[in-house]
């Protein structure tokens, strides 16, 4: 597991923002001291990179050849990948007259660095064969994203064929290579379904007819044609390589999660969590000599207590020997935004824990984050931290992400530095 994030320093709270987000009010002298990402869904991508002799380039140097390009845009995909997700492994084919597995499936990057530093332009084009290369690298694997990302300049001339009468491609409207065209889609058919597969066409050589077939079987052999990328401009590479990045990484944004602080979440006496048997905050002081405590969206009106000695007049009610629950973690997108000033009485209302600063904060995030999944964290601040910090572990676990974006006010500050202490050698 991976983690990052900024901590803030505000006026009245502290907030720790994962992934460099600011999620809230205007921050007043916010100084970021430290950056934290969580990562969690596994991939395996092959790389497959075009070798053939026309990635010499021709009228190219060979220091500024498409060999060159591919290169450095494929180094660049290895190091853009791996700093965004620490659970991606990575295989290089080429191909030419035929393909080579250059490196199998890793997370060892410098491995992946020097098999790409020491390709070389040579030979003719296999597609077919680079296909089935790929394929059967990720037969054998159990990730549940399996990508395939092939780059190639030309069309195919070497490998198998095919000429039936349902070849995809006709040699009268395309010439000899149509039937090694139609062989490449034959094979990349079934594939389409198991894995995504992009293709780039790094076609800086190839005009009229030859063109359109090479843009054409490179969209039919993608999973989906906006999975296809149509590169003429050597510099417009590596940006292409960036995008199918982001798609293989579904780089979307991440969940938001609220981390109150101490007696910002609500206690239970009982599963079920509602209103009556709802322990912290009280709906009314038990000892009437320290006057009377009414919430109005757990808004406190104490008659001059502060929440320390509300909570200190609970006496046996808060004991730590007492089981005490907390209403389980949920997207607050799901649930309904409660201006009733009851909202602990509505089960499909948003848990806005036991200040109403929270409400404004959540109602805010959801209002202001439509898109993004928002989570209140409560948990029981009777417990040791470390204990909180793994049960706010289990749940972003559970939720099967990369990212998440920590808000925290005062103790929920600590409870968040602990969980990054306590992952800290998988940073």
């Amino acid at each position: 597991m991976k983690i990052t994030g900024k901590i803030f320093a505000l006026p009245m709270c502290v907030m720790m923002i994962a992934s460099a987000l600011l999620l809230c009010a205007p921050i007043v002298n916010a100084e970021p001291q430290t950056t934290i990402t969580v990562d969690s869904k596994e991939r395996d991508v092959v790389l497959v990179i075009d070798t053939s002799g026309s990635m010499s380039g021709g009228w190219y140097s060979s220091s500024d050849s498409p060999m060159e390009y591919a290169k450095t845009a494929a180094l660049n995909f290895v190091t853009k990948t791996f700093d965004k997700t620490s659970n991606t492994r990575i295989a290089l084919v080429t191909l030419n007259t035929a393909s080579t597995t250059e490196c199998g499936l890793t997370k060892n990057k410098p491995e992946l660095e020097t098999a790409i530093n020491s390709l070389y332009a040579h030979g003719g084009t296999n597609i077919d064969d680079a296909l089935k290369t790929a394929d059967s690298i990720l037969a054998g694997s159990a990730a549940p994203v399996k990508a395939i990302v092939l780059m190639s300049d030309g069309l195919p001339e070497d490998g198998s064929s095919y000429v039936g009468d349902d070849a995809q491609y006709a040699s009268t409207e395309y010439g000899a290579q149509a039937s090694y065209a139609s062989a490449v889609y034959r094979t990349a058919v079934p594939m389409k379904t198991t894995y995504d597969v992009y293709t780039l066409g790094f076609f800086h050589s190839l005009t009229d007819t030859e063109l359109k077939l090479g843009r054409q079987l490179l969209t039919d052999i993608a999973s989906d044609p906006k999975n296809y990328y149509d590169v003429v401009d050597p510099d417009k590479l590596d940006f292409a390589f960036g995008e199918i990045i982001e798609e293989i990484i579904e780089e979307t944004e991440p969940p938001i999660i609220i981390i109150p602080g101490i007696m910002g979440s609500r206690l239970f006496g009982k599963i079920g969590f509602g209103w009556n048997s709802q322990v912290w905050p009280p709906y009314a002081l038990p000892d009437d000599t320290l006057g009377q405590i009414w919430y109005v969206g757990s808004k406190a009106i104490t008659n001059g207590l502060d929440l320390f000695d509300v909570y200190k007049s609970l006496g046996d009610a808060v004991k730590a020997s007492n089981t005490l629950y907390i209403r389980p973690m949920q997207n607050q997108q799901d649930l309904q935004k409660d201006d009733s000033g009851d909202w602990e009485k509505n089960s499909q209302s948003r848990e806005y824990g036991a200040l109403g600063t929270y409400k404004n904060l959540t109602d805010k995030l959801c209002e202001a984050f439509p898109g993004r999944e928002i989570y209140f964290f409560s948990y029981d601040f009777r417990e040791d931290i470390a204990v909180t910090a793994q049960k706010l572990q289990n749940e972003i676990d559970s939720l099967a992400v990369d990212y998440v974006d920590l808000v925290c006010h005062s103790m929920g500050g600590l409870v968040a530095e602990q969980y990054y202490s306590q992952n800290e050698s998988s940073h």
